[in-house]
């Protein structure tokens, strides 16, 4: 679920080693705002990646991705032993070395507080 149908065409023109996995037929997207869960496909789902802006960030239109309902819809539609993968927020360098933004502690007490009882923050570098 993209808000933006326009985000996956520009992946695949410009990134099509990442975007090759939006052509198997065990993805489905769609174009629709991510925390209505009204316009999600029926069902629940083995992975949901959930890759927003950090809070407050391009006019807060991401904002609602870091709250508590959002988080409880997004369990409440996942698989027995599925994964949520949720950007928390930014590594930032502080005094040389790479560190969580101040974003990412808030987000993880609010995935607790959806009902998730493993969480576990990772740092990826991504290009």
């Amino acid at each position: 679920v993209d808000v933006d149908s326009v985000v996956s065409s520009v992946a695949k023109r410009w990134m099509p080693a990442q975007a090759a996995s939006l052509d198997d037929r065990r993805v489905r997207a769609l174009a629709a705002d991510a925390s209505d869960f009204e316009n999600w496909p029926e069902g629940q789902f083995d992975v949901i990646i959930v890759d927003g802006t950090d809070m407050g960030v391009t006019s807060g239109r991401s904002d609602k991705l870091w709250s508590r309902s959002f988080f409880s819809g997004c369990l409440g539609r996942l698989a027995p032993n599925g994964c949520l993968s949720t950007q928390l927020g930014a590594c930032i360098t502080r005094g040389g070395d790479l560190a969580w933004s101040d974003a990412a502690p808030g987000g993880v007490a609010d995935l607790q507080a959806a009902g998730f009882g493993a969480v576990s923050p990772y740092l990826a570098e991504i290009p």
